[in-house]
């Protein structure tokens, strides 16, 4: 199989380094060939291991939000990028920020920066949803209400000690609109309120969300 053969198949798909070995079978030396692959950018490693065919090759790159799920596992997009996924803020976020049980960590790839803030397992499930990327791709990232919290919660030296607090920092350092705060599910807040930190300033979130 050549390389715009192995480009088609692949597609916009994120692949392994074993999967691409398995492909390349027929070639004496399969890793000559990756290497050459990835020496000619005509292939395009991401990390160790996982790679994407170049975009000329496979006519675009994958969706942000499935890098991100991909690079490492278990993590949903969050924080900065999830609320610009929403149209929540104004500006046009270009890390893919997630959220993971792992580590916290950098990533930077020949498409992109990744970054991963970590978070107990007991708070990792609740607040996520699924959502339909390009091209058939599904990718796993916080709802509204999780990526609000997330926000709070990671942004360091960030305490609400009154409702002024929680106004300013989300109408004026977020600029994101009071319409867009309305149609939040304040339940949800209140039911991931229970296994976050920072407890008090959900609360004023909550208080907040309620006086609007």
């Amino acid at each position: 199989m050549n390389t715009y053969q192995l480009a088609n198949y692949f597609g916009q798909m994120i692949v392994s380094h074993a999967s691409l070995k398995s492909m390349l079978s027929e070639y004496t030396n399969p890793n000559d060939k990756i290497y050459r692959l990835l020496a000619d950018k005509q292939l395009l490693s991401l990390k160790k291991g996982l790679y994407i065919f170049s975009p000329e090759l496979a006519k675009n790159t994958p969706p942000a939000i499935i890098v991100a799920n991909q690079l490492i596992g278990p993590s949903y997009v969050s924080l900065e990028y999830a609320l610009s996924y929403y149209q929540a803020i104004p500006e046009r976020v270009y890390v893919v920020t997630s959220v993971t049980t792992k580590p916290t960590k950098s990533i930077n790839t020949p498409i992109g920066r990744y970054t991963y803030s970590h978070i107990s397992k007991s708070y990792y499930n609740i607040g996520l949803k699924q959502v339909a990327c390009e091209n058939g791709f599904f990718g796993i990232i916080a709802c509204p209400e999780k990526a609000i919290i997330d926000t709070i919660v990671m942004t360091k030296g960030l305490i609400f000690r009154s409702l002024k607090d929680v106004s300013n920092y989300l109408i004026e350092d977020m600029r994101i609109d009071e319409d867009w705060l309305r149609k939040l599910n304040i339940q949800l807040v209140t039911e991931i309120q229970q296994y976050a930190q920072k407890k008090k300033s959900i609360q004023l979130l909550i208080n907040y969300l309620q006086s609007i």
